[in-house]
């Protein structure tokens, strides 16, 4: 499903509108019939299920942030600066698409869900691989203060990207995460970057 037509993505926008406000446990074909003032079959002419729709959010998430990488990784800036700007990038957003973190860092939701779980699988790996890939480069340029292998610091920077959007879901979106994130980078700046 490439190509959208307005009525999906006015239910996607539905459906993220019912996560955000609601919660995951209430975002139903039913209350997004009802969100979107149709029937639940005329819903189920645009979208075979609940679980297709989360699966297009999370399709549509993974090749906004491989675009992302992609530039970054063609950039030539300093590594810290491409980690720095996808850090960023990621908690902006979040910050102006909460749902989306609910969706992404919902393990509940994954677990009992093969498809769900092998789409955000692939973007661990995505990210992953991207980041690595941009550590392996200043590795070779001596700019890592440690010799920590890349995959390893890759998890951590990941780790601490994790810890920061959990706090702020759990916090129920009260605050900006942008902040901390700023700080985190600067303690992973000094521990990982000459």
């Amino acid at each position: 499903m490439n190509q959208l037509s307005l009525r999906q993505r006015e239910i996607i926008d539905s459906a993220l509108e019912i996560i955000a406000e609601k919660g995951i446990d209430n975002f139903t074909i039913k209350n997004l019939a009802r969100a979107r003032g149709i029937s639940e079959p005329a819903l189920y002419r645009h979208f075979e299920s609940k679980q297709n729709i989360l699966i297009l959010i999370i399709t549509r998430y993974r090749n906004s942030i491989l675009d992302l990488f992609d530039q970054l990784i063609e950039d030539e800036m300093p590594a810290y600066r491409k980690i720095e700007s996808f850090y960023m990038e990621m908690l902006r957003r979040f910050s102006d698409k909460p749902s989306l973190s609910t969706i992404l860092f919902s393990d509940e939701l994954f677990r009992h869900s093969k498809p769900l779980s092998k789409e955000v699988n692939s973007i661990i790996d995505m990210i992953h691989a991207r980041i690595e890939t941009i550590l392996k480069n200043v590795k070779s340029r001596k700019e890592l203060k440690t010799d920590v292998p890349c995959s390893d610091l890759a998890w951590i920077i990941m780790g601490t990207m994790r810890i920061t959007v959990t706090r702020w879901i759990l916090s129920g979106y009260s605050y900006d995460p942008v902040p901390d994130g700023k700080k985190m980078l600067k303690s992973m700046k000094k521990l990982i970057f000459i």
